[in-house]
């Protein structure tokens, strides 16, 4: 890719021209502009003043961001003490190394973690009107998420529109 020598980046490989940078006297290589062909195993190999050779591999994965999720919602069974649904959570294109996780909050509490999965099946007895489902969907890179009140789809007998 790129050879540091006497305070100089001497870039080799033209893929990295313009996006490479140098720093601490070469112990530092930023490269910016990624893109998902950026991926790979490098190699580098440290000279010391002794003339010994240290190589060290670097594995650099490039992550797509992650879509905003979207929630679906099927109702089960809704009566007067309690509510069965379905919601799936999922993103609107087929992006690798997504997980997604559940989280849900009562009232003004904080979220707390419930699940992990795309897929939640729920049965809510006494349901607070101000229960919320948060849908995360994440790389090892990027979050993005999107959140479902239960009022949406159970009222106790009354199945609302979403």
């Amino acid at each position: 890719m790129a050879e540091y020598n006497e305070g100089l980046l001497d870039i080799q490989n033209r893929q990295f021209e313009g996006r490479l940078q140098s720093s601490h006297n070469g112990t530092t290589l930023r490269i910016s502009g990624l893109t998902m062909n950026d991926s790979n195993v490098f190699k580098a190999d440290i000279i010391l003043i002794s003339s010994d050779i240290h190589t060290m591999y670097f594995n650099l994965t490039v992550y797509e961001p992650v879509p905003v999720p979207s929630i679906t919602a099927h109702l089960e069974g809704d009566n007067k003490t309690q509510c069965e649904f379905t919601l799936h959570c999922s993103v609107p294109i087929n992006t690798s190394l997504i997980l997604f996780s559940w989280m849900y909050r009562c009232g003004n509490s904080g979220y707390q973690h419930y699940a992990n999965g795309s897929t939640l099946a729920i049965m809510l007895q006494n349901l607070s009107k101000t229960t919320d489902f948060l849908c995360l969907a994440q790389n090892p890179a990027d979050e993005k998420n999107a959140s479902f009140r239960v009022q949406q789809i159970c009222q106790y007998g009354t199945v609302r529109g979403m």
